[in-house]
């Protein structure tokens, strides 16, 4: 997959969310780790791509 096929962009923190959408096609981009800036919790960013190549059924949420 070329990042150029990708025609939607969405992040998550969620990892449930980012499961669900993985098992409806949406492509995995990037994890990125992160620090909350007013607290000493951290988090995980997940970025998912919608490709041209993907059917048209994106999930719930879109």
């Amino acid at each position: 997959m070329e990042l150029s096929d990708v025609r939607e962009v969405i992040e998550t923190m969620r990892i449930q969310e980012a499961n669900s959408l993985l098992k409806l096609g949406w492509i995995l981009i990037a994890v990125a780790p992160g620090q909350f800036e007013d607290t000493q919790g951290s988090y995980v960013r997940y970025c998912l791509g919608w490709t041209k190549d993907l059917p048209s059924d994106r999930g719930e949420r879109y």
